[in-house]
């Protein structure tokens, strides 16, 4: 009786951690999926914020400028304002 007992206890156990492990599995699918969301939506926010420097308009053309696309280059960043050269 005692074995039977113990049998029950093992196998109630080992259901218990394959449902622990299958939630486990669940939450780290989910938080994959949303780490990718946030890759995604950081990447589409960067699109939208762009620094132009160094272009001067001497030309009496009109400020409109057109970008398609813009991507972050490696460089100093320009954190304060501008200064007349």
């Amino acid at each position: 009786m005692n074995e039977l007992k113990n049998s029950f206890k093992d196998t109630d156990l080992r259901i218990f951690e394959l449902n622990l492990n299958l939630a486990l599995r669940a939450k780290q699918t989910e938080v994959n999926a949303l780490a990718k969301k946030v890759d995604d939506l950081e990447n589409r926010s960067r699109r939208n914020n762009i620094i132009i420097q160094g272009v001067k308009n001497h030309m009496g053309l009109d400020n409109k400028i057109k970008i398609r696309r813009a991507h972050r280059t490696k460089g100093k960043r320009n954190t304060g304002p501008e200064t007349a050269s």
